[in-house]
C-alpha cells in the first residue's frame, strides 16, 4: 500500500460517518489512487465534515465524479491547438 493510499483513507475515515465502513473507505480509495495515477495533479477538495458525515458510497462517488469531470472540463478548455 502506498503512501497516497494510507494518507486517503485516513483522510476518508476523518470525512465519513456510520455509513461509510473500511470495505467502502478501501474502495474509494482505491478509486482516488487511480485517479491520481491518471492525472498526477488530481486533488479531491474535501466537502465540509457536516455533510460529508452523512454521505454513503454512492454520495462519495457521486463527489468525486463530478470532480473528475469538473477537472477534464478545465483541461479541455485550455488545450491549445495541435497545429
Amino acid at each position: 500500500m502506498s503512501d497516497f493510499e494510507i494518507k486517503a483513507g485516513k483522510m476518508l475515515e476523518k470525512y465519513s460517518g456510520e455509513n461509510m465502513g473500511i470495505t467502502q473507505i478501501k474502495y474509494l480509495t482505491t478509486v482516488l489512487t487511480f485517479c491520481k495515477k491518471m492525472d498526477k495533479e488530481f486533488k479531491l477538495p474535501m466537502p465540509p465534515k457536516e455533510i460529508s458525515k452523512d454521505w454513503d458510497i454512492n454520495d462519495w462517488c457521486q463527489y468525486v465524479d463530478a470532480t473528475w469531470a469538473e477537472r477534464v472540463k478545465k483541461d479541455e478548455e485550455s488545450k491549445e491547438l495541435p497545429f
